[in-house]
């Protein structure tokens, strides 16, 4: 509620002729806090631009190992703490590695990547379209633990990649995945390390079910659409028959 941005966002809200939400949970949280914004919000759902990109060469480093793959920033409410202490607690048994792509790590989580292997816990920090392909393609399972997301762009192109998915079960990720993904509460622990046990065992429930329907479900988002729908958008604002508002 502090932040700086507040300001210039109720502006920007207040002040548009359409606003453009990029999930029904957005608009949602959107009409919650400003209820005059329903009547000039549409929903355009992002697009998977991951099935435009053919695979790469998986690291070196992976060859011939298990992997759970993570994709993102790690701060706040990306809530990647969580996955680290599940992963800690089962990664002897389930024999799973951890693969991190985002930025550097950070000074306060240098301690923790001290304490394992470089082939158990392994940051890909600058990570190309065709890598991050072939690591979603390749990866026992994805995980994205989020509190909240407005869309959850990554959970779509794993999904597009035909990767068994563990998201956290806030209300964007469920619109965006349906029932191709396997759930958990993000302030659950064991709920997470019971999944990561599962996926090192392959044997997640329905796991070939739900890849099916996630590769069905993912192909539906085309940028294609959100262009079109977009443009329409802007067709509508640009009418003769709405008045014309000055900017702020």
């Amino acid at each position: 509620p502090q932040s700086f941005h507040r300001d210039a966002k109720r502006r920007a809200i207040e002040t548009a002729d359409a606003i453009c939400c990029v999930s029904h949970f957005t608009l949602r949280q959107l009409c919650e806090f400003y209820p005059s914004a329903a009547s000039k919000a549409t929903v355009v759902h992002h697009g998977n631009s991951m099935s435009q990109v053919a695979a790469g060469t998986l690291p070196e480093t992976l060859r011939g190992r298990e992997f759970a793959l993570f994709v993102g920033r790690r701060d706040g409410y990306k809530n990647f703490q969580l996955l680290y202490d599940a992963w800690k607690r089962t990664h002897s048994k389930s024999g799973l590695a951890l693969v991190v792509v985002g930025p550097a790590w950070q000074p306060h989580e240098l301690s923790r990547v001290r304490e394992h292997r470089p082939d158990e816990l392994v940051l890909l920090p600058d990570t190309d379209d065709a890598t991050l392909r072939t690591l979603y393609q390749s990866c026992s399972c994805f995980v994205f633990p989020s509190h909240m997301e407005g869309f959850g762009l990554p959970a779509l192109e794993a999904m597009g990649c035909g990767t068994p998915m563990l998201l956290s079960d806030c209300d964007a990720l469920c619109e965006v995945a349906g029932d191709a993904g396997h759930y958990f509460d993000p302030s659950d622990c064991d709920a997470l390390c019971d999944l990561l046990l599962l996926s090192g065992q392959q044997s997640l429930p329905q796991q070939t079910q739900k890849v099916s329907k996630g590769l069905q479900r993912a192909a539906k988002f085309q940028w294609s659409r959100a262009a079109a729908e977009t443009l329409e958008i802007y067709r509508n604002v640009h009418s003769p028959s709405l008045p014309y508002r000055k900017a702020a």
